[in-house]
């Protein structure tokens, strides 16, 4: 694909372009943009019988992706709960994807799924944001804000 505005190519299959519609990943309004606020989130997924998984991962609204990963369970029958247990804003979103790329290169702490869901590629077996903070894996704190939140119904 050819951005209109920007000329910036980039490959994606049609229905990524037509079911969702997404636009160019430089110049769009919208999604995740590294030049722009951040943020770096660990979610709980839960299910009756209490936790199944741990998930981490980037974006520019963090209400916004729970709800998308609790929709993409439920319509692959998987009807579990997600909750934001923290996220940490970065003025810039390229250190958030920096901090994940990180975590998804360690494979201990990583978890494998038969189950396809948005997001199932990007699960582990504990808090990625704990692990960094215990590990030494955040930048220093003059460059993010961190936010703890514990979300209910």
């Amino acid at each position: 694909w050819r951005c209109s505005k920007c000329a910036h190519t980039w490959n994606t299959s049609v229905n990524n372009r037509t079911g969702r519609g997404t636009g160019c990943p430089s110049c769009a309004e919208y999604g995740f943009q590294p030049d722009k606020q951040g943020h770096y989130y660990a979610m709980e997924i839960r299910g009756p019988d209490g936790h199944w998984w741990w998930k981490g991962g980037i974006t520019s609204n963090v209400e916004q992706r729970r709800y998308q990963l609790e929709t993409s369970l439920k319509s692959n029958n998987m009807h579990l709960k997600v909750n934001i247990v923290e996220f940490i804003t970065f003025e810039k979103g390229k250190f958030a994807k920096e901090l994940e790329n990180k975590l998804l290169a360690i494979d201990e702490i990583r978890v494998n799924v038969i189950e396809k869901f948005d997001g199932s590629k990007e699960l582990f077996s504990l808090n990625p944001i704990e692990y960094a903070r215990n590990n030494g894996l955040l930048i220093p704190k003059e460059l993010i804000q961190t936010r703890i939140e514990n979300w209910t119904d």
